[in-house]
This record gives structure tokens, C-alpha cells and sequence, in this order.
């Protein structure tokens, strides 16, 4: 039928979308979102023909009582399979992997705050609260989590821009960082006045030359998170989880 054909379409293009896509070096899920809202539709599709097309027995009709009772019974599991296929998944992207980005900014807009809460030192202090991320490329939200009503905040990140990627002659800051954290700071960091007000780490760059470095430049640390899961063991038959963190130091005011 016409109907048949439209979704064998649809899928030849989702099919051949996904594909293409899966062929080039550098993948995000962004690329693939423009594709989704067809993938809905046949997915909802499918969904309805699973639960109202009731099977005939004997090329009889079933009774319209049953078929509702049958159709309701195709809906509860059909629901019951969709939460426990995505809602675990959701949870867990949501709340474990990676979470620490985004906990993090709360903690700093949390500090800010404080500071300019009534008596603290912000109002006479700082006229603009500076935040460096020395973290991957694309690892934190930046400003959709840095809302802080009258304060004016500026964030910076490490470069690892197509541009600099792009230049087999550049090496991109981001990379510097993780190759070679030590020769980083010293670089970024020649004096003091270049403190920003905080400054966001990952725990795997924060060696002990950084660190002395990052005392030196009169930051202390004031928070650590959960960002990802690093390791799972078992260790006596009890299983255990580690995590990567991120650090947070904050200047001395």
C-alpha cells in the first residue's frame, strides 16, 4: 500500500542518514537529531499497530470488550518495556555520567552568592568573577549553568577549535594540557595577576607540580565532585565504584 511504501522510505532515509554519518572520524549526537523526529514516527507507527491490531481467530471477529481488554494489555507492556529500556539509561546519563560539569557550576554560582550576600565582599570587591575551565574539549555547560542575577561572570575554556585541529603545526591548548600539565600552567600562568577567581580541573591533570603551582598563584581547593565512573571491581566477592573528579579552587579573597 501507499502507507507501506512512505515508511519503507522513511527508513531507507534514516538508514542511509545513519550510515553516511557512522563513515566520518569525528561523531557527536547532534549530527545525528535532525533524523529523530522521523525516527519517531515510525517508532509510534509501530507502537500503535502492536497495540491495536488484534489478531482475528478463525477469520471471526473478537468481541469489542476483548479486544479493548487485549489492546490494554498490549499498552501496559508496551509502556512497561519503554521505561525499562530508556529510564535506567536516563538516569544514569543524567545523574552519574559525566554529572559533575554541570554540579560543579551550582557549587560555584553557590560560592558567588555567598559573596554577595549582604556583608559579603563582593559588592565592593568584584566588579566580574572570572571561571577558567582547564577541562576537555565540549566537558562543561559554561553559561547555561552560571546564572547569577546582577553579577557579570567571564568564562573561559581551553582552545580546541576545528581551526586549531586542524593545524598539523598547532597543538590545540586542550591537548597541551593533558600531554604536558606542568609546562601548561607555567605558560598560561607566567604571573599571579592571571588568577582568575576560580578554576575548574580535572582530577587527572591536577599533578603535584600543578598543584604547587596552583598554590603559588594563591588558589585553594574548596570542592571535589563526581564525574564519571572510572572503574568497576570486585574485591572479596563485593563489587566497588570509583570515580573521576573535578576539582574546584577558588582565589583567596
Amino acid at each position: 500500500t501507499a502507507g507501506d511504501q512512505a515508511r519503507r522510505d522513511l527508513a531507507l532515509v534514516i538508514v542511509s542518514y545513519v550510515a553516511l554519518h557512522s563513515l566520518s572520524a569525528h561523531k557527536e549526537f547532534r549530527f545525528i537529531l535532525p533524523i529523530l523526529p522521523l525516527v519517531c514516527v515510525l517508532s509510534a507507527h509501530c507502537l500503535t499497530h502492536y497495540i491495536y491490531c488484534i489478531p482475528r481467530v478463525d477469520q471471526v471477529s473478537i468481541r469489542t470488550s476483548s479486544r479493548i481488554s487485549a489492546a490494554w494489555r498490549r499498552y501496559v507492556f508496551g509502556f512497561i518495556a519503554l521505561v525499562l529500556l530508556n529510564y535506567p539509561h536516563l538516569l544514569f546519563l543524567a545523574g552519574v555520567h559525566q554529572a559533575g560539569s554541570v554540579r560543579i557550576n551550582r557549587e560555584i554560582v553557590a560560592r558567588i552568592n555567598d559573596i554577595e550576600a549582604p556583608g559579603g565582599k563582593g559588592q565592593t570587591y568584584h566588579p566580574e568573577y572570572s571561571i577558567h575551565y582547564l577541562m576537555g574539549c565540549h566537558s562543561t555547560p559554561l553559561y547555561s549553568h552560571l546564572h547569577v542575577e546582577g553579577v557579570r561572570i567571564n568564562a573561559g575554556t581551553l582552545d580546541c577549535s576545528p581551526q586549531c585541529r586542524a593545524d598539523p603545526d598547532m597543538i590545540c591548548e586542550s591537548d597541551l594540557l593533558y600531554s604536558d600539565p606542568h609546562s601548561f600552567m607555567n605558560s598560561r600562568y607566567r604571573e599571579r595577576s592571571f588568577s582568575p577567581d576560580f578554576l575548574v580541573i580535572s582530577e587527572e591533570s591536577l599533578t603535584s607540580d600543578v598543584q604547587s603551582k596552583l598554590t603559588d598563584m594563591g588558589m585553594v581547593e574548596v570542592s571535589k565532585v563526581k564525574h564519571e565512573i572510572d572503574a568497576i571491581c570486585f574485591a572479596n566477592g563485593i563489587p566497588g565504584v570509583t570515580y573521576r573528579h573535578i576539582v574546584l579552587f577558588q582565589s583567596k579573597f
